[in-house]
């Protein structure tokens, strides 16, 4: 049987948050490929903290503060050797790095070499970070194919922690240099967002799209909700503000709204805002929000999926970084109309039950008006089927050359 082996460092699940439902599209497509194709999936992740295995996670973090403490020793030398030329120290150490990672992924890593030696060789190998760059090393040696299929790009990406209360703003761990690096040793690379992708283009590495749109068991979930809407009617003035507080373009976006409504005061409509998603309660610290702002922090998909039912509609003021390409089609398949910031739109081509708004508030207070009094509609089944056509699958396209 055809083997084709996919190497995630999310959960592919129906039910859980953006890289969750990516990697379930990954395999999904895979998975419903004609013909008889095996899918072997390697599903690790990228940071100690989230391995379940208590020994397995304590080992990490060792390998982690060796390799850690091994950089900054060899860094001090080198800065010195190399007269405080930074980049140069950067460029020497940064195959400890590498190195670390081959030794967490040491286990995954052998079972794959084995699986080829007793003659299951895939014809492609699909990865989705930088950190599985180990894995390109024994893909050259056997002649298999590498596929970065990346969530972003994780050199611009970005993430917020809050450590003992204390909210702190992460940047990317992987510079550009390195991940271009890496991208240019990938034999395919796709990308979710046209932005990334004309990017990566510009800088002469042909790069492929594959946009994300909601499959299986996701889009199932979806088009009941859209039937329940149709069934129920939605509570007035109920709008709802959804992102992971946690990644920082999404942050920036739910704080700039926030801060702009609080200041302009009561609305002269009637208006409900319920603001969700993984470290959001953090908002409460930032602002004296009014009653009508509600802020519920992480909520279970069960009581999202009651907020889609009843609400009129959700915003999504997205200023910054690659888009919100899981939000915007899922929420169109689903049939709840959004309010966007013109820049969510750039990422890929604009669903159905979309409304622009621009970058300032007044822009917004207008549409968000219109879609609180539930006079803003939500695109149609018939409009959303029409749209997903017109997407194209660059991950299938690629794996059909290989059959």
């Amino acid at each position: 049987m055809t083997k084709v082996v996919l190497v995630t460092h999310f959960d592919p699940l129906p039910i859980g948050h953006g890289g969750n439902h990516r990697s379930y599209q990954m395999l999904y497509d895979l998975e419903n490929l004609p013909g008889s194709l095996q899918v072997i999936k390697i599903i690790t992740p990228i940071y100690a903290n989230l391995i379940l295995n208590k020994k397995q996670r304590v080992l990490w973090k060792i390998i982690t503060a060796l390799i850690r403490t091994a950089q900054r020793i060899f860094g001090f030398f080198l800065y010195f050797f190399y007269c405080g030329n930074i980049p140069r120290v950067l460029t020497q150490i940064r195959p400890l790095e590498k190195q670390g990672y081959r030794l967490k992924f040491a286990s995954k890593l052998e079972e794959y070499k084995e699986s080829i030696l007793r003659g299951e060789k895939p014809v492609a190998c699909i990865i989705d970070h930088p950190s599985f760059e180990c894995f390109i090393d024994i893909n050259k040696k056997y002649g298999i194919p590498t596929i970065l299929c990346g969530h972003n790009l994780e050199s611009f990406d970005g993430f917020i922690y809050d450590r003992w209360s204390y909210e702190e703003g992460m940047s990317a761990s992987i510079r550009f240099s390195d991940e271009y690096k890496f991208l240019s040793r990938c034999d395919h690379r796709l990308m979710i967002s046209v932005i990334e992708k004309n990017i990566l283009d510009g800088l002469g590495l042909y790069t492929g799209y594959y946009p994300y749109f909601p499959v299986g068991k996701i889009s199932e979930r979806l088009q009941a909700l859209r039937e329940k809407r149709h069934a129920n009617p939605q509570e007035p003035g109920l709008l709802l503000l959804l992102g992971s507080y946690y990644h920082l373009s999404t942050a920036e976006g739910m704080t700039w709204l926030t801060r702009e409504l609080t200041r302009l005061g009561n609305p002269k409509f009637p208006l409900h805002l319920i603001v969700a998603g993984n470290g959001t309660s953090l908002l409460k610290d930032k602002f004296h929000l009014p009653d009508w702002i509600e802020v519920k922090g992480w909520i279970e998909q069960d009581v999202l999926d009651d907020l889609f039912v009843r609400t009129q509609g959700v915003l999504i003021p997205q200023r910054l970084g690659f888009g919100a390409v899981t939000r915007l089609s899922e929420l169109a398949c689903a049939g709840i109309p959004m309010v966007v910031s013109e820049f969510s739109t750039r990422a890929f081509e604009r669903p159905p039950g979309t409304y622009i708004a621009g970058d300032r508030i007044e822009d917004w207070i207008p549409n968000i008006e219109c879609l609180a009094a539930g006079k803003l509609t939500g695109a149609t089944s018939s409009d959303y089927s029409v749209w997903e056509s017109k997407l194209t699958n660059g991950l299938t396209s690629i794996i059909k050359e290989y059959l």
